[in-house]
Order: structure tokens, then C-alpha cells, then sequence
């Protein structure tokens, strides 16, 4: 929903609209709705369909209320008819976030219920239709001079995979982000990250190498992974490893075939025979 999709609606439609344009500038904001458009009786309305499966759904969206919010003023969310968010409008001196509307508190000093609050939100409800109908609403008792208006519009699905925090809206198994600890590599996240990988900051990385031959000729990009006989590593390094191949054991982060004098072997790693006192 960015200011071009704003300006050609992107699928919105307006009902008990006072004007068109169907689009405000608040603040060097566009937003869909505003003052002189979206008041009494309007109703902002916009249909999602070609969901995948799903069992519950999270709208995201940012919300203006504009100019004259009185204390009995809410404005209400419907998901398909069935009403799933209402909150009270009326803006305080400590919650109003900027001054865009018909009114401005410059002119009226200390009127802060006539200034413009800007608030995020999101609600989660159950859902597993193929399609979504939402209504933001009022009980707005004015027409142009209170009003509301929408931007980043937003619908999430659940993540079908335990490791991501975000997935691809096209398909809930395919990660965009992972959770804390874990790191992305193509669409999936790791933990840690799978064989001659190593992790970077928030990805499963393979460090990319410029190689000159002797001849100062020639030269070539390599793939360089994990040092030979680590599985998993921290880097490219020999000295980087976190865990080894099969028939090697991890010593002091690094891969030996035979454990060092003075420490002996588990299945997989070596440790010092010593207790530090």
C-alpha cells in the first residue's frame, strides 16, 4: 500500500464518501480516506482473496484519526461482518502524534482532541477461508471536520514452519526471517547452520574468494566453506569448526583424527583428562 497504490485505490473502496480524490496527504503522508472523505456513515472496505490454507490470519494497518474524536467516537473493524477491533478516538495531549487535519492546533491552542493521532495495529483472529472482507468503520457524529483514514494495510498468515518468525505470504512453509538463534538459507532456517556451512550475522554463509593463478592471467571466484573435515563451522577457518565429520573430533575448535596427548575422546569430541582447580 505505498503512495502510488494509495492514489489508484489498490482495491479500497469508499462508501458515504464527501469528496474525491479517495486519498489524503497528511503531514507529507498519503493516506487512503482523510478529512473532506472518509466521516460519518463511511466506511472504508477492501476484500482479499486467493488466501492459502490457513487457520488464522493477523490484519496489520496504520490508522489516523482525525480532527474532532469525541470521547463517545469509536472506530470498529469488521472481518467479514463479524466485528474483531473497536477503540475510543478521542486524542489527548500526551497521545496526539501530529497536526495535518482542517483544524490546527496553532489556531486553537490546548484543543488537542483536534489533532491527528497516526496509530499501528494489529489484530489476530481465527480464519481459514480463501477470502477476507474487512470494514473499518466509525461512530463518528460529525461529517468533514472528523475523519479517518488508512495505510499499510497488511495480511499475515501463521508460519507453518517452527523456525521462522516471518514467511512468505505465498506460501506459509517458505521462511523470510528466522527466530533469534537460528539463520536463513534459501528459505529455510537453520540451527545451526547444515554441513560446510557457517553462520554470518543472521545467514547460513559460504565466504566468496578472488583467486589469481600464478600467471596473473586468470582468475576465478570460489566457494569457500567450512575448512576440510568440519561439518559445521563459525567461518572458513581451520580453527572455526563446531563440529567435525565422521571419524574426527573436535578439539579447541578445531577437526583432528587423533586426540591430542593428555585429553581423551568421546564419540565426538576430545577433552582434557585435567580438572582446573
Amino acid at each position: 500500500m505505498n503512495d502510488t497504490a494509495i492514489q489508484e485505490g489498490d482495491g479500497y473502496t469508499i462508501t458515504g464518501s464527501y469528496s474525491t480524490p479517495w486519498y489524503y496527504n497528511c503531514a507529507g503522508v498519503m493516506y487512503f480516506g482523510g478529512a473532506w472523505i472518509t466521516g460519518q456513515g463511511s466506511k472504508i472496505t477492501r476484500t482479499f482473496t486467493g488466501l492459502p490454507a490457513h487457520t488464522s490470519v493477523m490484519i496489520s494497518f496504520t490508522y489516523v484519526y482525525g480532527d474532532y474524536w469525541y470521547p463517545e467516537n469509536y472506530a470498529y473493524l469488521y472481518a467479514d461482518g463479524v466485528l474483531i477491533w473497536e477503540n475510543m478516538g478521542y486524542k489527548y495531549e500526551y497521545n496526539y502524534t501530529t497536526d495535518c487535519g482542517l483544524y490546527l492546533i496553532t489556531t486553537y491552542p490546548g484543543y488537542y482532541f483536534i489533532t491527528e493521532s497516526v496509530v499501528n495495529y494489529s489484530v489476530s483472529i481465527s480464519h481459514s477461508a480463501s477470502s477476507i472482507t474487512l470494514d473499518w468503520t466509525t461512530s463518528l457524529t460529525c461529517s468533514y471536520f472528523c475523519w479517518f483514514a488508512l495505510r499499510n494495510v497488511q495480511i499475515s498468515l501463521p508460519c507453518n514452519n517452527a523456525n521462522c518468525s516471518i514467511c512468505d505470504p505465498a506460501d506459509d512453509t517458505k521462511c523470510v526471517t528466522c527466530k533469534p538463534d537460528y539463520y536463513f538459507l534459501g528459505a529455510t532456517c537453520y540451527s545451526p547452520c547444515p554441513l560446510r556451512y557457517f553462520a554470518s550475522e543472521t545467514n547460513c554463509s559460504r565466504k566468496l574468494a578472488f583467486l589469481l593463478f600464478r600467471n596473473y592471467t586468470d582468475s576465478f571466484l570460489l566457494n569457500l566453506v567450512c575448512a576440510n573435515n568440519c561439518d559445521t563451522c563459525t567461518g572458513s577457518a581451520s580453527n572455526q569448526c563446531t563440529s567435525c565429520s565422521a571419524g574426527y573430533f573436535l578439539y579447541e575448535n578445531t577437526c583432528v583424527n587423533t586426540c591430542p596427548l593428555a585429553t581423551y575422546s568421546t564419540a565426538t569430541e576430545c577433552f582434557s583428562k585435567y580438572i582446573d582447580s
